[in-house]
């Protein structure tokens, strides 16, 4: 991945762990209200970098 090979990202994720991530959250939102979409997705994302 290149930004991990960038530094933008955490260096333990693998893409594989990307995608796994992304389906959990496209799981979460789907279950939830509407609002809760962009609070999910901030959390991934700073849970990302490094």
């Amino acid at each position: 991945m290149r930004a991990r090979q960038s530094g933008a990202v955490r260096s333990d994720i693998t893409a594989d762990d990307l995608r796994s991530l992304m389906c959990g959250v496209q799981h979460a939102v789907a279950i939830s209200d509407a609002d809760a979409a962009d609070r999910y997705l901030g959390v991934l994302l700073r849970g990302l970098r490094a």
